[in-house]
């Protein structure tokens, strides 16, 4: 796989597995994003999600739930443009996105990493933002295909 799992920051975070099932997180926070957490937690003071780890876990799963819905929401988006632009129209875009899983196309990828809208035939050389001439992409691959 060309595009692995990208590690947090360095400046801002590192990670350390201290189990099979657990990572030691270590974070740098601004004082706004300590203040949001502590008031997160005050609200959830009545529930399981008051300790970091499970209000953590507790957004995450709500952040995924919601983005996850999204996308299954997106029944038909036109696949063909009526008027073309050089921007990919938004519903092209977020039907692709739906298609792909959120996920690297390229063969044996499954990176969700830095992903691009990679044309098969170049808008510059006559190609479409239909789906079907696009591919979700992550970035090493994205240069693969335009470098190799």
């Amino acid at each position: 796989m060309l595009a692995p799992d990208l590690p947090l920051a360095p400046a801002h975070a590192s990670t350390q597995k201290i189990s099979k099932t657990q990572t030691k997180v270590t974070l740098v926070l601004d004082d706004a994003v300590m203040e949001k957490l502590k008031e997160l937690q005050a609200l959830f003071s009545h529930s399981k999600k008051r300790e970091l780890p499970e209000l953590i876990e507790f957004l995450c799963t709500q952040e995924l739930e919601k983005r996850k819905k999204s996308l299954a929401t997106i029944k038909s988006a036109p696949t063909q443009v009526k008027k073309q632009t050089r921007a990919i129209p938004t519903a092209i875009k977020k039907s692709l996105w739906a298609q792909a899983e959120s996920r690297c196309q390229y063969p044996g990828c499954v990176s969700r990493h830095f992903l691009q809208i990679h044309h098969c035939v170049p808008y510059a050389q006559g190609g479409t933002h239909a789906v079907e001439n696009l591919r979700l992409l992550c970035h090493a691959h994205h240069a693969r295909g335009h470098f190799s």
